[in-house]
Order: structure tokens, then sequence, then C-alpha cells
């Protein structure tokens, strides 16, 4: 990142939900209390997450994360940018606050362990997927003369190498953590 800090930089660390969210109570869809004029009665507020803007329908205050705060706080654009950019983790300088790096880093690391997860996952459902492939063929070649030895092994096996299949390929996703937690140890991580 470069020195100067664009409106851009502080869009992407901030979004209008975000912003507006912060004075004003929004509902899952967007909708709110307009603080620009009272009394509003009726959600006539709506913020846009696609488009990042902000709409008021009944006193027609609309705009960005900058227009907000401008009309709210009563500033100018570079009183609004100042003032963004110290919300968004930016120091005076321009640069990124230890804290916003300490909070980038977090969010990079927890991302990192979620895709570990999830290839943990993947790789252990593929893995335990063909050894019931293996149980099935060492099935079909038990005979009279082997069964008391070998059958109740590969029921056994078969069964509780099923259960473990089901949560690894449909399981919710606590179910999926509590087998990454306790198997991990056991079955190890992922070598590539």
């Amino acid at each position: 990142m470069s020195e100067i800090i664009t409106f851009g930089d502080i869009k992407d660390r901030l979004s209008i939900r975000q912003v507006v969210g912060s004075v004003v109570e929004l509902d899952k869809k967007g909708r709110g209390r307009c603080c620009f004029h009272s009394p509003d009665k009726h959600p006539s507020l709506t913020v846009s997450d696609k488009y990042q803007k902000f709409t008021c329908w009944a006193c027609g205050a609309c705009g960005d994360i900058y227009d907000f705060t401008q009309r709210l706080h009563g500033l100018t654009k570079k009183q609004a940018f100042d003032y963004l950019a110290q919300r968004a983790g930016f120091d005076v300088n321009g640069r990124l606050t230890e804290a916003a790096k300490k909070e980038i880093e977090q969010r990079r690391l927890e991302r990192e362990r979620k895709r570990q997860f999830c290839e943990w996952i993947d790789y252990w459902r593929d893995e335990v997927a063909e050894l019931i492939r293996r149980m099935d063929t060492i099935a079909d070649q038990l005979t009279p003369e082997n069964i008391e030895a070998w059958g109740p092994i590969v029921i056994c096996d078969r069964e509780y190498l099923e259960y473990l299949w089901e949560i690894l390929a449909h399981g919710t996703p606590e179910e999926q953590a509590f087998l990454y937690k306790e198997k991990r140890q056991v079955w190890g991580a992922i070598e590539w």
C-alpha cells in the first residue's frame, strides 16, 4: 500500500452498513429510522450493501459513507475523509495503525485456519470413503472358513467408518469441528 491513502482505501475497510449502523439501528434488510429528520415513525432509510449507498425516502438524504459522515457531523469532505480514515485504522500519516495491522493479521490467520479445516475435512472424507470401498472388497472375500475370525472386525469397522464419513460429508460445522479436534492428533495434519 502506498503512503497516500485514497477514498477507495477507506471504503475497502468500512462498509456503508458499518458507518450508518453505528448511528442508526438497521434491520437485516438494511432499513432503519433516518437520523437526519424527526420524527421518523417508520423506517425510511435504507442501506444498499451492493452499491454501498444509503437513501432516506422521506427527506431525500442519500450518498456514500463520506456523504453520511459529512451530513451527520456537519463536516467538510476533507474532515469526513480524515474522520473515516482514523475510524478505518489509518494514522495521521496515512499508514495503517498497529491495531489495524493486528486485526488484518487475525483475519488472515482465521481464513487460513478455515482453509486448512476445509482441506482436512475434504481429504479425510475421501480417505474414509476409500477405506469403506476396501472394506466392501474384503467383505466380498469372506468365506465360511474365515468369517468367524474376520467378519466381526469388518462389520464393526465398516459401521464406524460409515459414521465418520457421514459426519465428514454431511455433518454440521459443529460436528465436523468436534471431529477435527478429536481426530487431528490421531490422524494428523495433511502432508502435501
